[in-house]
C-alpha cells in the first residue's frame, strides 16, 4: 500500500485540553514499529510567556510502560533537540510568538516505550492548550490496522 493511512497508527497520547502544571502523555508502544513521530499541539498560552514561566516539552523512554524506569531520552536519539531544562528537550515555550503551534520530534532510541513529558516552568495559573498525539510508522506487518 502507498498511501499513508494504511502506513501509519495515529495515537492520541495526551488528551487536548487546558493543562497549567507537569504532564506524561501516556506511553506509546512502539513494539512492531521502526518509527515514531511525536506531534505536540499547543495554542494560546494562558500566561504571558517569558524566560521565568515557559514550557519544555521533552521525550523519556523505558523497557516498561509501568514500572519504567522512565529516563530522558539521549539528545542523539531525537530528530530534533534543544538545550533545556532536562536532557530529551525539543522545545521551549518561552515567548509570545511560540505558542500556538505544532511541535514534532521523531524517536530514534532502541527502547520499547517512550512518552511526551510537558513541563511548566514558573506559575501557570492559567492553562494552555496543549495536545499530544503520536506517529507509527515503518510496521513491520502491512497494512496497519487501528
Amino acid at each position: 500500500m502507498r498511501d499513508l493511512y494504511s502506513n501509519l497508527k495515529t495515537t492520541q497520547v495526551l488528551a487536548p485540553a487546558l493543562y497549567d502544571a507537569d504532564q506524561n502523555s501516556d506511553p506509546v508502544d512502539l513494539q512492531g514499529f521502526d518509527s515514531c513521530m511525536l506531534l505536540v499541539n499547543v495554542g494560546a498560552a494562558g500566561v504571558t510567556l517569558s524566560e521565568t514561566d515557559k514550557i519544555e516539552l521533552e521525550v523519556e523512554e523505558a523497557d516498561d510502560k509501568v514500572s519504567g524506569p522512565w529516563t530522558d531520552v539521549d539528545p542523539g536519539d531525537l530528530a530534533k533537540s534543544v538545550t533545556g531544562a532536562n536532557d530529551g528537550c525539543f522545545a521551549v515555550i518561552d515567548n509570545a510568538g511560540d505558542d500556538s503551534a505544532v511541535y514534532a520530534t521523531a524517536y530514534r532510541g532502541h527502547k520499547r516505550y517512550c512518552r511526551v513529558v510537558v513541563n511548566f516552568i514558573g506559575t501557570h495559573g492559567t492553562g494552555t492548550p496543549i495536545g499530544v498525539t503520536a506517529l507509527l510508522s515503518h510496521a513491520q506487518v502491512a497494512p496497519v490496522t487501528e
